[in-house]
């Protein structure tokens, strides 16, 4: 399928299955898009295709990215409007960086392997689901420690036993274990006047 959107009047555009090819020198103008989904998008060797296309979308509020496999790196920046973020499936990711100041939501179920996650000028961020077999310690007090607005905070398939929370404003702590795990985590506990946190099922 061959499918061409350089300058457009769309708000939701919704691309599956479709191979993405943008010239260099091809300009595209998505500022008034409101969402963009990509699914099982497929493009050349390298990933400049599909960053010039996130990137056109400069007021864009809400991207959701499923299924991309050929993806190694995603790089999501300069998107001023971003609140929602979702990418799901994209199996082979390996980097991930955000650098969005209006992000509230961030969704990532990647796969099952290893990635390096950067956040940067995320501190609006209310609401984090992770599936990170692979977290530790440190990693979930760093990433609790650079979001001082998060609320909500879900992490799946993880190995993590023990943790120690220690968070002004989280409201909601979701952690889904491993069969692997033998700890089991119950956590309902006061850290604030106004903040409880909620452990919920153990896998």
């Amino acid at each position: 399928m061959h499918f061409s959107v350089i300058e457009s009047e769309i708000r939701v555009l919704c691309l599956e299955g479709c191979r993405l090819d943008i010239c260099r020198d091809t300009n595209i103008d998505l500022l008034v898009l409101r969402k963009l989904c990509l699914r099982e998008i497929r493009w050349d060797d390298d990933e400049e295709a599909i960053q010039k296309l996130i990137s056109s979308c400069l007021l864009i509020p809400d991207l959701k990215i499923s299924s991309c496999w050929d993806m190694r790196g995603l790089n999501v920046s300069e998107l001023v409007n971003l609140q929602r973020l979702t990418v799901l499936n994209c199996i082979r990711l390996k980097r991930i960086e955000i650098n969005a100041p209006s992000l509230q939501y961030l969704d990532l179920h990647h796969g099952k392997f290893r990635y390096r996650l950067v956040l940067k000028s995320c501190e609006f961020l209310r609401e984090l689901i992770l599936y990170d077999r692979y977290m530790t310690k440190n990693i979930f007090k760093n990433l609790l420690s650079g979001l001082p607005n998060l609320e909500r905070l879900e992490i799946n398939y993880t190995l993590l036993g023990g943790i120690e929370i220690s968070h002004p404003r989280l409201k909601r702590l979701d952690l889904s274990l491993t069969k692997a795990t033998e700890a089991i985590l119950k956590i309902d506990t006061q850290i604030s006047g106004h903040s409880d946190i909620m452990a919920t099922k153990c896998l």
